[in-house]
């Protein structure tokens, strides 16, 4: 069978074997072709694509019987559309359907949801949008629908068809819908760049009227906008998150400059009344004011920053800029007879967090009480800590021998890493990279004076530095340590600073105890020059790349050996900023010193700011002199320090990971025990916390109505566990029988947080003048 399709809208697609004729030079090519087809009766298919030879191949039908078909986009377009009428306007220009494929479109749509719809209508909601399938335009959401029609549309709305069905439009709703009639009115001429505007003025409406005038004079769209000055009665607000735009360059520089005189001359919380958060000036102005803020150390209260919050949740990095600059609340100060665990948890929730504020907001000298009330402690324990080892770094490496016995180890003794950034910014990305911690995160004191060749090799051999060969920088020296620490061969240790290569590189050596000393933050950063804040992102960077490189040793580890490594990240010592000079005596000493700490003269220093430790108490093998507070000697450090005995520089991270994800935390139970008297103020009773998970975890955060128990936290509740705080309960104001209590909670587990809220019911009982009168319950 031979067929002719003379198909000049190209509503069908040849096949590989079909001829297509497109031009007039190959009808007799063509025709060659079909002879020869006819011949071998073979079936062939002709596709005609030019009009201009419509008949052509008529006399192959009498000659070789062939079949004749004409597709119609008209006529396929009814067939899809159940024979429905198709209106005039396609039938007149059937090229049109082939033009925005409507036949496909129709068929994707079909059947139609609203049958008081007319056939054109249906044609026109697919041509366009559904709004304009309407006769009337009276309602809010229709409104709507046409304004984010033409902010979004990407058609080219001078087409004809477009044209035609607009203007058609236009002229009905003008006419038949009495709310949005001056609305069509005026959009009829030039409607896109109208729409534009009215969105513009939307974005700006929490900005003052006269401002919005003065800045839309550019371009005349103000002189368009006041053509029309029932719009804001009119147009209803438009959803911003359907709102992509961006405003003109000048209005945006005019909105910016707006802003930042505003915040000068009004502050920051009325400025914050003008954002949406929605428009690129307003995000832009914020990054650059609170980077300015930031970088002259000007904080924000607590109103501001969750406004600003609120404003900016498209942009993470505006947030956490603004969350730096409000001040953390002070520690609270302790006593020297404290428990160990009670400073460390001081350390780690209270002290860190206020130090690292003051030195975001440039006002460190305000840390020094919290300073000395630390110093003050660690100078009566600090022996006794020393010989115990509790509390200490260097007596933790011990803990790890059996663990050798079971699975390769790497020990990664990175110098200079802080507690804060091991858990602000290492935790995490080791998390992120599949790397989990097996234990609670909480501080260790590093060696005093906390200098690397005094810190380190009591940290890597498990002894005090008098007990230690004095220290050779370099790997081997520090090898030769681990391997007398574990009694090792040669053969079962490898050791390799950052410098000589990567932790990926040094697992590759089969070996089963692995050192890696990562110098990087102590030798490039930490003294620099750096505004603080530029040193935090160094370090947050280091630690991120940190846990990269360690993720990708444990994969190669499991490649090489089929096992993964445990792997021990710790420090010989964090660092502090320094306040400004006045708050820093400058100590002279003809001894060999740096700036924190020196070797003790045979004359003893006349100075307060001074602790002197012996080398038979303390276990170092010369005496040695420690600044204390922020004083130094000799000079002032250009960069950060280290060698002293605030906290920030005693306090390191230890932390074991593997590659085993832990079990997920489940919720506690909370239950309140004791008798709750109506209309009586002080009522003893207990929160009893009760804890269903295998492991130890952490309550951080606890409200139950008004219950007064912020002091109380946070507390730790061991594995299956019940804990119980004994807290006052004010019922001076409850009359009911049954007591409702609405709650909340924060739960944590090394690098697991849940927040749950829950509700207690608490049966009352009658109210007691005293403890030996009870008043019967009214009936």
């Amino acid at each position: 069978m031979i067929e002719i399709i003379y198909d000049f809208y190209r509503l069908k697609s040849a096949g590989r074997t079909d001829i297509e004729i497109f031009e007039d030079t190959s009808y007799e090519e063509c025709i060659r072709k079909i002879e020869e087809y006819a011949e071998k009766n073979e079936a062939v298919r002709i596709f005609v694509r030019n009009r201009g030879m419509f008949g052509w191949f008529d006399s192959i039908k009498k000659k070789y019987g062939a079949r004749i078909e004409i597709p119609d986009p008209v006529q396929m377009l009814s067939e899809k559309m159940n024979f429905r009428p198709i209106p005039d306007f396609l039938k007149e220009n059937p090229q049109w359907i082939v033009e925005f494929d409507l036949i496909e479109k129709i068929f994707e749509s079909f059947p139609f949801s609203s049958e008081s719809q007319s056939d054109e209508n249906m044609i026109i909601s697919v041509l366009l949008s559904p709004v304009w399938s309407r006769n009337h335009l009276d309602e809010d959401i229709h409104i709507i629908d046409l304004v984010l029609f033409f902010l979004h549309n990407k058609m080219d709305l001078s087409h004809p068809i477009f044209s035609c069905i607009i203007d058609r439009k236009f002229e009905l709703w003008s006419k038949d819908s009495s709310k949005a009639c001056e609305l069509i009115r005026w959009l009829k001429f030039d409607p896109v760049k109208k729409s534009l505007y009215l969105i513009y003025e939307q974005l700006l409406s929490s900005y003052p009227e006269s401002s919005i005038a003065e800045w839309f004079q550019h371009d005349g769209i103000w002189g368009h906008l006041s053509s029309f000055p029932q719009r804001r009665n009119i147009i209803p607000r438009i959803p911003p998150e359907k709102i992509e735009i961006s405003l003109p360059p000048a209005v945006a520089t005019y909105i910016r400059n707006f802003l930042k005189e505003s915040w000068e001359s009004n502050g920051p919380l009325q400025t914050t009344d003008y954002m949406s958060g929605k428009i690129e000036p307003e995000l832009v102005f914020l990054l650059e004011q609170l980077r300015s803020q930031l970088l002259y150390g000007i904080p924000l209260n607590q109103e501001v920053y969750e406004k600003i919050a609120e404003i900016s949740e498209s942009e993470p990095q505006i947030e956490e800029l603004a969350r730096k600059l409000v001040p953390v609340k002070p520690p609270k100060m302790f006593g020297d007879d404290a428990t160990l665990s009670e400073v460390q948890n001081w350390i780690d929730s209270e002290y860190l967090p206020y130090y690292s504020s003051c030195v975001t907001l440039k006002c460190i000298e305000f840390t020094i009480e919290a300073v000395r009330c630390f110093e003050r402690w660690l100078q009566k324990n600090y022996s006794l800590l020393l010989a115990g080892g509790e509390g200490m770094a260097y007596r933790r490496i011990t803990s790890l021998k059996k663990r050798t016995e079971e699975t390769p180890l790497m020990i990664v003794a990175v110098d200079g890493l802080d507690f804060l950034t091991a858990q602000k910014e290492l935790l995490p990305a080791l998390a992120e990279k599949g790397l989990y911690p097996v234990e609670e995160l909480i501080s260790f004191f590093s060696f005093i004076p906390t200098e690397t060749p005094i810190a380190k090799p009591a940290l890597l051999r498990g002894k005090m530095p008098s007990q230690i060969q004095d220290e050779v920088p370099g790997s081997e020296y520090y090898r030769g340590l681990v391997q007398e620490l574990f009694n090792a061969e040669p053969d079962d240790i490898e050791a390799a600073t950052d410098k000589e290569m990567s932790p990926e590189e040094l697992i590759s050596q089969s070996a089963r105890i692995y050192l890696y000393l990562d110098n990087r933050l102590d030798r490039d950063y930490l003294h620099a020059q750096f505004a603080p804040f530029i040193r935090q992102r160094n370090y947050a960077n280091h630690a991120k790349m940190l846990a990269e490189s360690l993720a990708d040793a444990v994969l190669s580890a499991k490649e090489l050996y089929g096992c993964s490594p445990a792997i021990l990240i710790c420090s010989d010592h964090g660092y502090t900023e320094f306040p400004d000079a006045q708050y820093s005596e400058i100590i002279k000493t003809e001894t060999k010193a740096k700036s924190r700490s020196a070797e003790a003269p045979e004359q003893t220093l006349q100075s307060e700011n001074i602790w002197k430790l012996s080398a038979d108490l303390y276990g170092l093998n010369k005496a040695m002199l420690v600044a204390r507070e922020y004083h130094c000697f000799n000079k002032r450090p250009k960069g950060a320090g280290h060698g002293g005995c605030t906290p920030q520089e005693i306090a390191v991270p230890w932390i074991v990971v593997s590659d085993t994800k832990p079990s997920d935390l489940i919720p506690v139970s909370l239950s309140i025990e004791g008798a709750i008297h109506r209309r009586r103020a002080e009522n003893n009773v207990f929160i009893s916390v009760s804890n269903p998970n295998s492991y130890e975890v952490s309550l951080i955060f606890l409200q139950i109505g008004k219950l007064d128990i912020e002091n109380l936290l946070p507390i730790k509740v061991k594995a299956q566990g019940v804990y119980k705080i004994q807290t006052v309960f004010d019922a001076s104001e409850v009359g009911e029988n049954l007591l409702v209590l609405h709650g909340e909670y924060i739960l944590k587990r090394i690098e697991q947080t849940i927040n749950e809220k829950f509700r207690l019911e608490i049966e009352t009982t009658g109210a007691m003048k005293n403890e030996f009168d009870d008043e019967f319950d009214e009936f």
